[in-house]
C-alpha cells in the first residue's frame, strides 16, 4: 500500500514538473498602486484582486500591489478598502509579461451604501435605514491606535455611548450604557439592566460585567481581542431594536469579527506589542489624629513615609502582546485565523492579566446559490486583582486614606489596618474560558429571496477566588475579621444560545419602486449557573483550600430564561433613494407572568438622501431620517414565579418556608422611542455631521412593591406601575482642514446630551440607599441625590448644641433647594430632604485629532468627556465621620470648627457636602505610526512594516470643585474610576486612578 501510494506521488510530482515551464509561459503579472482620489495619497492596506480565481494582494506603504501567477487572457481587477467606495478595472494579460492597473478611490464620507447588519436576512443598506447606526472600524482604529481593550476603543467614539472603563487595575472593566437611564430594572438601584444587548457574528453573546474584588470588576465584552474585530456596529434604543424585541430597549452591540476575502490571496500579520503601565505621581493627602492627650494634632503621611523608608508600594507594570493571524481567500474559500496572548502587569504588586484567544472564521460558497461560514472564538485568561478599597477589610487605597497616625510606631506603621506588605498576599483571582462559535447559511434560492440562517452559542466558564491568608495569632490583625484566614472560591458558567432563521423577498413592481419583505423567527435561551464555597478560620497560614477552614458554607443557584419571537418587516423603496420601513414583532418570554402571554413590538421609519433628488450648492451628501417603533426589557428570570426555600425543619426534616410571591399579571417594561435626524457631506465630503434627536417613554416599568406579612410571604414583589421618560441630542462632526499630497488634518468630535424623568412610581417614593442620599421621586431624575441641610449649631466645649435643620411644610419628605429657609427650621430627625442635583453625566462625548505627514507619519489623539456629572465621595466621607483622620475630622474633635459644618459631619443623613461635580476631559489616548518605507523591508519577504508608540491616559481636566483640596478636603483621586456598581449613583469608595500605559506595537505583513 505505501510503495502504491509512493509510486503515484512520484508520478504526480513528475507531471508537475514536466508541465511546470509551460504553465509558466502561460502566465503573467499585474501591478499597480492604489491611491486617494483628491490628494493621490497612497492607500496602504487596500485589497486588490481578481474575483474568482483566489488572485490577491494587500497594497504596501507606497500604495503598490503586485500580483503574480495571472493566467493569459482579459481579467475584471478589484481594489477596495474601508471608507472608500470600490474600484475595478479590466486588464489584459500577456504570457511572461507585466500589466498595470491603477486605481483612484474616492471617500464615502457617509458610507450610505454600506452594508449594516439589522436582523434581517443579508442585512440592508446604510440609506434605507430610518435610525442612526453608528459603526466602528477597528481594523482602521488600530492602525494609528493601541486601544487597552473593545471599552477603550468605544469610549468617546459615538454620542450618546457612555463607557466605565472601569479602575486601576490591568484587566478591569465596567458597563456600557446607551442613551443614558431609561428603567429601574424593578428596584431602586439598577446597574446592569441598562447594559445593551450584545451578538457577537450574529450570535447573542455574555456582555456584562462580573465582580471579583472590591476594585475588580471585568466586563465580558473586553475578553475579544481587538485585533479580531472587522467592525462594531451600535444600535441605540427601541426605535432601532425593535427587530431584536424583549430585552433590546437598552440598545444593541454587534461585533463582526474580521474574515477572509475570496480571491484574495493570502496575508500574514504579526504584531509585538511591548510596553509600561504606572501609577503617575502618587498624592496622597496627610492623615491626622490626636494624641493621647486629646489636645495634640498628629499628622502622618503613610505613602511618604514608606517611599521614604525605601519600599515601593506601587510598581512599573510591564506590558506584552503577540499577535499571528493569516487571511485571505480562494475560489470558493476565504479564511481568517489568529491567536494572540497578552501579558500585562499593573502597577499593583498582585495585579496582572494573562489571556490567550484563538479564532478561526471560514466561509465556503458551495454552489453560486449557498454560502456557509463559522466562526468560532476560544479565549482563556487568568486576571489577578488588587483590592481597591472596602469598609475596612483589605484594599490598598483603603489602607493608605483611611489610616491614621496614631498607629505610626505600631507594626500598622500608620495605614488603616495592615501595612502594604499584607495587602500584596491577598489573593483575588478571575479565571475565564470562553467559547463563542457560530454557524451561518445564506441561501439565494432564486434572485429575489434570500435566506439566512444562524445557529450559535457563547458559553462562559468561570472561578472566582478571593484568599486572605492567615495571620499568625501573636500577630496583629491586619485583615481585619478576615485575619483568621478565610477563602471564597466562585464558579459560574453562563450560556446563551440562538438560533435565528430569516428571510427576505426583493422585488421591483414597478419602474424605480423596490419592496423587501422580511420574515423572521428566533430563539434565544440564556441560562446561569453559580455555586460559592466559602472556609474560614484556618489552622496555619500555611493552607489555602475552602476544606481546611473550620466554618464553611456552601451556595447554589440556577436561572435559566427563554425567548421565542417572530417578526415581519416591509420596505418600500423609490429610486434608491427614499424609503419607507414597517415592521411588527411578537416576543413570547418565559420570565413573563402566567397571565400575559406575547408582547408586540411596532415600527416605523422612513428615509430620503435628498442629494440624490436635489442638486444643493456645497452639499456632497444629505439624508433625511426619522423612525418610531417600540422594543421591551423582560423581567428577572423567576420574578414572575411563587418559589418556596427550603430550611432545616424539626428532627433534622426537611421543610419549606414562603420565598418570593411572585406576580402572575408581570409583563416586561415596554419603551417607545421617536428618532429623527439627518447625516451630511459637505465641501467635497471635507465636512460631515450627523445629528439626531430622541425621545423615550418608558411604560410598564418594574418596580418593586411591598407585600403585606399577613400573606405569608416577606419583602416585596415586581410589579409594572412605572413610567420613566428619556430625551435627548446626539451630535457628529469630522472636519478635514487640510488636505494635500503631503499633509493631512481630521478633526472629530461627538456630544451628546441626555435626561431622564420618573413620571410615575405610583405614588412610592423609592430610596436608592438606606441613608436617603439616592432617591427615586416623580418629577425628578433616576437615582436623584438629596440631603438634609443644617440650618444652626453652636459649640458648648466640644459638644455641638442647637442643632436644627431647614423645614418645611408638614408631612413633605422631598422639597428643592428653592425651598430652602422659607420655613421653620426644625429638629434634623424630622426635616425634609432637599435636591441636590441629577447624578449624570446629562453630556458626554469624545475628541479626535488625526495628523498626517508624508506618506509615513501619523499623529493621533483622542479624548473623552464627561458632563454636569456629580459623584458622592464615601472616601472623604469616611475620613470625616467614621475614621476621623482628616484635618476636619480632627477640628471637630477638638470644637475649633465652623460649627455647622461641624454639624453636617457629626449627623448622619447629611451628605450634600460630600457630593461634588466631577465633569472630567480626558486624553485617553495619543499615538504616533510610522509606516517604514518600503526600500528598508523588500528584502525580508514583508510587504507591510509599521512603528506605533502610543500612551493611555496621561492627562485630565477635572471640575475644580472636584479637586479642590482646601482646608485638607479630599474627594477622591480619579473621576473615571469607579466600580461597575457605582456608576449609574455616582458612588465612589476609595478608587485607584487610570493606569498610565506607554506601549510600542510593531505590525508586519507578509
Amino acid at each position: 500500500m505505501s510503495a502504491r501510494r509512493f509510486g503515484v506521488g512520484w508520478v504526480v510530482a513528475f507531471g508537475l514538473a514536466v508541465i511546470a515551464p509551460a504553465l509558466a509561459q502561460a502566465q503573467g503579472t499585474i501591478t499597480g498602486r492604489v491611491v486617494q482620489s483628491s490628494t493621490l495619497r497612497p492607500l496602504a492596506g487596500a485589497q486588490v484582486s481578481i474575483p474568482g480565481t483566489g488572485i490577491g494582494a494587500l497594497a504596501n506603504n507606497d500604495g503598490r500591489f503586485l500580483l503574480v501567477n495571472v493566467p493569459v487572457g482579459q481579467h475584471t481587477v478589484r481594489a477596495e478598502i474601508i471608507g472608500f467606495g470600490t474600484k475595478q478595472a479590466t486588464v489584459t494579460v500577456a504570457a511572461g509579461q507585466t500589466a498595470t492597473a491603477e486605481f483612484q478611490m474616492e471617500t464615502q464620507a457617509l458610507g450610505l451604501d454600506e452594508i449594516v447588519v439589522t436582523g434581517t436576512a443579508g442585512g440592508v443598506q446604510r440609506r434605507s435605514i430610518g435610525n442612526v447606526v453608528n459603526t466602528i472600524s477597528a481594523e482602521k482604529q488600530l492602525e494609528t491606535r493601541t486601544p487597552e481593550s473593545v471599552q477603550t476603543l468605544l469610549s468617546g467614539s459615538t454620542p450618546g455611548v457612555m463607557v466605565n472603563v472601569g479602575v486601576g487595575n490591568v484587566g478591569a472593566g465596567g458597563n456600557v450604557m446607551i442613551r443614558g437611564m431609561s428603567t429601574m430594572g424593578g428596584s431602586g438601584r439598577a446597574v446592569l439592566t441598562s447594559a445593551p444587548l450584545l451578538f457577537i457574528d450574529g450570535v447573542r453573546a455574555n456582555g456584562g460585567t462580573d465582580s471579583q474584588a472590591s476594585g475588580g470588576s471585568t466586563s465580558r465584552l473586553n475578553d475579544i481581542n481587538p485585533d479580531d474585530i472587522e467592525r462594531i456596529e451600535i444600535i441605540k434604543g427601541p426605535a432601532a431594536a425593535t427587530l431584536y424585541g424583549t430585552e433590546a430597549s437598552n440598545g444593541v452591540i454587534q461585533i463582526i469579527t474580521k474574515k477572509g476575502a475570496m480571491g484574495s490571496g493570502t496575508s500574514v500579520d504579526l504584531n509585538v506589542r511591548q510596553g509600561a503601565s504606572w501609577f503617575s505621581n502618587p498624592t496622597f493627602p496627610d492623615n491626622y489624629g490626636l494624641a493621647a492627650d486629646g489636645k495634640t494634632i498628629l499628622i502622618q503621611n503613610p505613602y511618604n513615609d514608606e517611599i521614604a523608608a525605601g519600599n515601593k508600594i506601587f510598581r512599573t507594570g510591564r506590558l506584552a502582546g503577540y499577535g499571528l493571524s493569516l487571511r485571505g481567500g480562494q475560489q470558493r474559500l476565504s479564511y481568517f485565523m489568529s491567536g494572540n496572548y497578552d501579558d500585562d502587569e499593573g502597577y499593583f504588586k498582585n495585579n496582572s492579566l494573562n489571556r490567550l484567544t484563538l479564532r478561526t472564521n471560514l466561509q465556503l460558497a458551495i454552489s453560486d446559490a449557498l454560502d456557509l461560514s463559522t466562526d468560532i472564538g476560544v479565549i482563556s485568561s487568568e486576571t489577578a486583582f488588587a483590592d481597591t478599597g472596602t469598609g475596612g477589610t483589605s484594599g490598598m487605597m483603603a489602607m493608605i486614606l483611611w489610616g491614621t497616625p496614631i498607629t505610626k510606631n505600631t507594626p500598622q506603621r500608620g495605614f488603616m489596618v495592615g501595612p502594604p506588605e499584607y495587602q500584596d498576599r491577598i489573593e483575588s483571582t478571575q479565571k475565564v474560558n470562553r467559547q463563542t462559535a457560530s454557524v451561518t447559511a445564506s441561501y439565494r434560492a432564486t434572485e429575489w429571496l434570500a435566506q439566512r440562517l444562524v445557529v450559535g452559542f457563547d458559553r462562559t466558564d468561570l472561578i472566582g477566588s478571593k484568599f486572605f491568608p492567615q495571620v499568625p495569632s501573636a500577630g496583629f490583625a491586619f485583615y481585619a475579621a478576615e485575619s483568621a484566614g478565610r477563602k471564597t472560591v466562585n464558579n459560574e458558567r453562563e450560556v446563551h444560545q440562538t438560533i435565528d432563521y430569516s428571510l427576505t423577498a426583493s422585488f421591483e413592481p414597478m419602474a424605480e419602486v423596490t419592496t423587501a419583505t422580511s420574515f423572521g423567527v428566533q430563539y434565544f435561551a440564556k441560562s446561569t449557573l453559580q455555586t460559592q464555597a466559602d472556609g474560614r478560620i484556618f489552622p496555619t497560614p500555611s493552607v489555602s483550600t475552602v476544606t481546611a477552614g473550620s466554618v464553611r458554607t456552601s451556595t447554589e443557584s440556577f436561572e435559566e430564561n427563554k425567548t421565542f419571537g417572530l417578526f415581519v418587516q416591509e420596505t418600500v423603496g423609490w429610486r434608491n433613494q427614499a424609503f419607507l420601513t414597517a415592521a411588527m414583532r411578537a416576543d413570547a418570554n418565559s420570565a413573563f407572568g402566567e397571565s400575559f402571554k406575547a408582547a408586540y413590538y411596532p415600527k416605523l421609519s422612513g428615509t430620503w438622501t435628498v442629494s440624490d433628488a436635489v442638486t444643493l450648492p456645497g452639499v456632497n451628501s444629505l439624508r433625511l431620517r426619522a423612525a418610531w417603533g417600540r422594543s421591551g426589557l423582560q423581567p428577572s428570570a423567576i420574578a414572575a414565579i411563587r418559589t418556596y426555600s427550603p430550611l432545616i425543619g424539626p428532627n433534622d426534616g426537611a421543610g419549606v418556608r414562603p420565598g418570593n410571591v411572585g406576580n402572575p399579571d408581570l409583563k416586561p417594561e415596554v419603551a417607545s422611542e421617536f428618532e429623527a435626524g439627518f447625516d451630511a457631506a459637505l465641501l467635497q465630503n471635507r465636512v460631515t455631521a450627523e445629528v439626531s434627536h430622541y425621545r423615550r417613554r418608558t411604560k410598564d416599568a418594574i418596580l418593586s412593591q411591598d407585600i403585606a406579612p399577613s400573606t405569608g410571604f416577606l419583602g416585596s414583589k415586581s410589579v409594572n406601575i412605572g413610567e420613566i421618560t428619556n430625551q435627548g441630542f446626539e451630535f457628529k462632526l469630522e472636519v478635514v482642514p487640510v488636505q494635500t499630497s503631503f499633509l493631512q488634518l481630521t478633526l472629530g468630535g461627538s456630544l451628546a446630551f441626555n435626561r431622564n424623568r420618573i413620571e410615575n412610581l405610583g405614588g412610592q417614593v423609592i430610596a436608592a440607599d438606606t441613608r436617603g442620599r439616592w432617591q427615586n421621586l416623580e418629577g425628578y431624575e433616576i437615582g436623584s441625590m438629596w440631603s438634609k441641610y443644617v440650618a444652626t449649631a453652636a459649640w458648648s466645649g466640644t459638644n455641638l448644641t442647637g442643632i436644627t435643620c431647614y423645614g418645611g411644610p408638614a408631612g413633605v419628605r422631598n422639597l428643592t433647594a428653592d425651598q430652602m429657609g422659607k420655613h421653620p427650621n426644625m429638629p434634623c430627625a424630622s426635616a425634609p430632604y432637599f435636591y441636590v442635583g441629577n447624578p449624570g453625566p446629562t453630556r458626554n462625548g469624545g475628541l479626535s485629532q488625526t495628523l498626517t505627514i508624508g506618506n509615513a507619519l501619523t499623529l493621533n489623539a483622542n479624548w473623552t468627556y464627561w458632563g454636569n456629572s456629580r459623584t458622592f465621595s464615601t472616601t472623604e466621607w469616611y475620613r470625616d465621620k467614621t475614621q476621623a483622620n482628616s484635618y476636619y475630622g480632627v477640628q471637630r474633635r477638638l470644637g475649633t470648627m465652623d460649627p455647622v459644618r461641624a454639624a453636617a459631619i457629626q449627623l448622619a443623613d447629611i451628605d450634600h457636602v460630600y457630593m461634588s461635580r466631577d465633569d472630567f476631559l480626558r486624553l485617553r489616548e495619543v499615538s504616533l505610526s510610522y509606516a517604514i518605507p518600503n526600500r528598508l523591508i523588500e528584502g525580508f519577504g514583508v510587504s507591510r512594516a509599521s512603528l506605533l508608540l502610543s500612551a493611555q491616559n496621561l492627562y485630565m481636566w477635572v471640575h475644580p470643585d472636584y479637586t479642590d483640596q482646601t482646608d485638607g478636603k479630599f474627594k477622591n483621586l480619579d473621576p473615571e474610576a469607579r466600580a461597575p456598581r457605582d456608576v449609574l449613583y455616582g458612588f465612589q469608595q476609595a478608587t485607584s486612578i487610570l493606569p498610565h500605559n506607554l506601549t510600542t506595537t510593531l505590525r508586519l505583513s507578509f
